[in-house]
């Protein structure tokens, strides 16, 4: 999962969105399967920096809002 991510962020600065959400999309299923929620946020939030960049802002705003309710689960749970 780190590696798709890696690559879907490297894919991003270099311009290729679309190579760049298809690896986020992986490391978010990758992360899903894991159950790792911290890193579901992340590939969630560098989708948001995508679609941002794309300047397509409303996806962004819905990949913000939904890597913030993760991020916050997250620090929920450890405060347990």
């Amino acid at each position: 999962k780190q590696s798709h991510i890696q690559l879907g962020v490297l894919c991003w600065n270099d311009g290729r969105f679309p190579e760049a959400i298809r690896h986020l999309k992986e490391g978010r299923t990758l992360a899903h399967k894991d159950n790792d929620v911290f890193h579901q946020a992340k590939t969630i939030h560098y989708l948001g920096l995508v679609h941002y960049y794309k300047c397509d802002f409303d996806s962004a705003i819905f990949y913000y809002q939904k890597a913030e309710d993760l991020y916050v689960s997250v620090a929920l749970d450890s405060a347990v």
